[in-house]
């Protein structure tokens, strides 16, 4: 039986739920507004396969799925040749040139869409709704019967791209059991998960200031174009009223400061289990090419520059179907992650994190949004961690030069005493 004692235990994959014969298992909400699985203990038949599928007891247990896993990932930057694509995409439109591959050939794609403001997977079978899955979310999806469609369809042998974090990939990838050659899994390099109570409560938030409801909310626009730091990127309102409100640069919006400071992501994500390279829970990873200055320069005009590391021969075989549509140039794959940490390394739990959620329920959205997400408490918070960093790496370096100082005095005395006695 699932239980689920610590919360950084858990990812809300949902695979324990799904897998449940008898469906005794649910995922319910908490009070950071996350999903858990909580069983009925009356109806479980102790089968053990909630146990045996969750993807981070199995990482625990040492057993990941390493078959078809390439020693280390192929990378390479880029964009897509459509430049309408291209634009309406979140970086370079490599998600799309994937999917496009897997539609043609009748098949199936799944990933997550905002649905009445609300974040889910949903299955798309043509061009047209794939625009619904474009574009980054920053709000935890809900996984809900995914896992078990894109089960149907395998068995039905048509070929399925599912896309999420790399938590949800593996889950589906234990929730099946078995590889699929007609299966592609392709996940992002993923900074963490955000609640989906606060993206209500902000939404909440807007509408009461507005006098008017919010009918479309886009995370991330690149309008005013598309640079390696992404602080830039501004996020977009729109109301029933017709009227539209744009936040820029990110920084300006409350719900946003929140997910770059790490306040309300799952507690899974600051023990992510699965920053770990190869990757076994995708054949393809796909991001911002943050780094892309410094690893391909020519490959950063301001568009959008996707960055792609093939994790597995199938992977690569599915780009290798579609590269003709992308330009790309190959790079090393350490050289080109240098500005994507979260890849090997979990969110920071900040210690504000123990207070945000308490003092959310107690004071509202409004309240807790000027006391710790304007503009101004964010970036005076981010300056003085960046020159925190810089003193401590300043501070580190003079008692490495002292050490090193003191080592050479202590070499030079030896030497000298050495030779007295000789």
């Amino acid at each position: 039986m699932i239980k689920i004692t610590k919360k950084e235990m858990c990812c809300a994959c949902s695979a324990c739920a799904k897998i449940c014969p008898v469906g005794c298992i649910s995922m319910k909400e908490d009070e950071e507004g996350f999903l858990y699985p909580s069983v009925d203990e009356a109806r479980c038949v102790h089968c053990g396969k909630c146990e045996s599928v969750c993807p981070i007891l199995r990482v625990d247990r040492g057993e990941p799925e390493t078959e078809g896993l390439k020693p280390e990932p192929e990378a390479l930057g880029g964009w897509h040749r459509d430049e309408k694509v291209r634009e309406a995409s979140s970086s370079g439109g490599a998600f799309t040139l994937l999917a496009d591959l897997i539609l043609e050939k009748g098949g199936v794609v799944f990933g997550a869409a905002l649905v009445d403001l609300t974040v889910r997977h949903i299955a798309v079978t043509d061009r047209e709704g794939l625009e619904a899955l474009r574009g980054s979310k920053y709000v935890q999806s809900e996984v809900g019967d995914s896992y078990s469609q894109v089960k149907e369809y395998l068995e039905q042998g048509r070929e399925v791209l599912f896309s999420g974090t790399p938590c949800q990939t593996a889950g589906l990838r234990t929730f099946l059991g078995k590889e699929y050659e007609n299966l592609y899994l392709v996940d992002f390099i993923c900074h963490g998960v955000p609640s989906p109570k606060v993206f209500r409560e902000y939404i909440k938030s807007v509408e009461k200031k507005e006098n008017a409801e919010v009918v479309d909310f886009r995370f991330r626009m690149k309008d005013k174009g598309w640079h390696p730091s992404g602080l830039q990127l501004g996020t977009n309102t729109t109301l029933s009223n017709g009227k539209e409100i744009r936040k820029y640069p990110a920084m300006k919006d409350s719900y946003m400061n929140a997910f770059l400071e790490n306040l309300d992501l799952r507690p899974s994500c600051y023990e992510c289990r699965f920053k770990q390279v190869p990757k076994w829970g995708a054949d393809i990873t796909i991001a911002d090419f943050w780094g892309v200055t410094k690893a391909v320069p020519e490959l950063n005009d301001k568009k959008g520059t996707s960055l792609v590391l093939l994790n597995t021969e199938k992977g690569s075989r599915l780009f290798d179907a579609g590269k003709t549509e992308f330009h790309f140039r190959e790079t090393d794959w350490q050289t080109a992650t240098k500005k994507n940490p979260t890849l090997v390394r979990p969110a920071k739990r900040p210690s504000l994190r123990d207070r945000f959620f308490p003092e959310l329920e107690q004071l509202g959205y409004d309240k807790v949004a000027k006391k710790h997400l304007s503009f101004g408490t964010t970036f005076v918070r981010k300056s003085f961690g960046i020159v925190s960093g810089k003193l401590r790496q300043k501070k580190l370096m003079r008692c490495v030069k002292v050490l090193a100082a003191a080592a050479g005095a202590v070499a030079v005395w030896c030497f000298f005493r050495r030779g007295k006695k000789n």
